[in-house]
């Protein structure tokens, strides 16, 4: 593993310290060996993470449509990690990525 590997490890550690109470995730790494986390849950919802080794992380999220159940919403970007959760919080993300289900 190269310096820029452990890089994305380092982003993905720092942003955990940010993020406290976070229901565990899936966890795995990208053919580029960077960290990739995920979240589903039973009502199809889906937020996908991958932690870029320059202190980015590119998102998607899946997640039923409120206004339209018979469709979904899919949303993807980029943020600093640091900006993640409050850039995902429209979205309803926080209410089933974090224990109890709290928003932020």
């Amino acid at each position: 593993m190269n310096e820029e590997h452990i890089e994305s490890l380092r982003n993905y550690s720092a942003w955990l310290c940010h993020a406290a109470g976070l229901k565990c995730p899936s966890i795995s790494l990208t053919p580029d060996n960077d960290i990739y986390v995920s979240w589903r849950n039973e009502e199809h919802r889906l937020f996908s993470v991958h932690f870029l080794p320059n202190g980015d992380a590119r998102f998607v999220i899946f997640a039923p449509d409120q206004e339209h159940p018979t469709k979904q919403v899919r949303v993807c970007g980029a943020t600093a990690t640091t900006a993640l959760l409050e850039t995902v919080a429209p979205y309803g993300v926080l209410d089933w990525i974090l224990e109890g289900g709290q928003g932020r």
